[in-house]
């Protein structure tokens, strides 16, 4: 029994050599050596509720749109400088690398320093992306080990930390008042008029409509990250308040228009992955976004007026726009 402990004991002592990065310090640059097992595959889901397969490796993280996972290094103290030093790559089997869109792959390792604290001590984390595209033969290569060497200091005046400070109100503003909830299940410009406030239940024959505000945070699905910046209560949202007579009285000619997103967005894609500069971001949480019509104490906020745009040359006429499109169709 006891040999057989031993034995146990020296292939765990291996797997967590293999698993785990060796670290060394000499004078004031310190390493850390780092293998990966690419022994496994990600199942990614796309934005139009498709599924594909991609190779991976143990301890990868994909972030939303991310096909390559990342592999994240976590460093005590603050990273001034780091770099990827000794790396080995090797190819991907030829049906693995069908699975990658080879050309959005960098041809050098690219790797980004994030900060942070925990338990009120500075950290720092590489992320690094292992693959690449050979620069001589077009084809991906995996990264199989790599020492990243850096030194501690102070964080580089543009590097973006993990955490961010928040400012929090004291209370909602839904902790006072009369409000009504409006569902939006898609993207456009909404209309309420007195019928419409009416059946709500706001009482349209007594309320000054220069009061009427609206709130909501048209920003799609949450962030996943806790550091991304989101609204921390309600916002109100400008409204045009058409056929306004400057009065207090809510007359049958006049109406509200106010642009609401749905619950699924576009955004603006900065990593040039897809051709058109926006991907949509489904939110697969919910499919109603919400307002809330309130009358407040002051005068709503109304959508302000902008300069005429200028006249286009002569002979020029603007008959057609680029906008988006996207199908989606629910399989559960």
């Amino acid at each position: 029994m006891q040999r057989l402990f031993r034995i146990v004991g020296l292939v765990v002592l291996l797997v967590a050599g293999w698993l785990a990065p060796a670290r060394a310090q000499s004078g004031g640059e310190q390493t850390i050596v780092t293998r990966l097992r690419w022994d496994t595959y990600a199942t990614l889901a796309a934005a139009n509720g498709s599924t594909r397969k991609v190779p991976t490796f143990q301890g990868a993280y994909h972030g939303p749109g991310e096909v390559v996972g990342t592999l994240t290094l976590r460093l005590p103290g603050t990273v001034a400088t780091g770099a990827v030093r000794d790396a080995v790559y090797e190819p991907f089997a030829a049906a693995d690398a069908l699975l990658l869109r080879t050309a959005t792959l960098p041809t050098t390792p690219a790797v980004r320093l994030r900060y942070g604290t925990e338990a009120r001590q500075p950290i720092s984390y590489a992320l690094v992306q292992p693959v690449r595209r050979n620069a001589q033969t077009g084809q991906p290569e995996r990264l199989a080990s790599f020492t990243y060497a850096y030194q501690l200091g102070d964080a580089p005046a543009s590097a973006a930390r993990t955490t961010a400070v928040h400012t929090f109100a004291s209370a909602s503003v839904l902790r006072t008042g009369d409000w009504f909830k409006i569902g939006v299940p898609t993207s456009g410009i909404f209309k309420l008029d007195r019928a419409a406030l009416s059946s709500l239940g706001l009482p349209v024959a007594s309320v000054d409509p220069r009061k009427i505000q609206i709130y909501g945070n048209a920003i799609g699905v949450l962030p996943q990250a806790n550091a991304a910046p989101r609204p921390d209560d309600l916002v109100e949202n400008n409204v045009l308040l058409v056929g306004d007579n400057n009065d207090a009285t809510f007359d049958a000619g006049e109406y509200f228009l106010f642009y609401a997103p749905g619950p699924h967005v576009w955004a603006l894609d900065s990593t040039n992955r897809v051709p058109t500069g926006f991907h949509h971001v489904n939110n697969v949480y919910a499919d109603t976004a919400y307002y809330f019509v309130t009358v407040g104490a002051a005068n709503g906020r109304r959508v302000p007026t902008a300069a005429a745009p200028a006249t286009p040359p002569s002979g020029a006429a603007i008959t057609t726009f680029t906008d988006r499109r996207f199908y989606e169709h629910d399989l559960t």
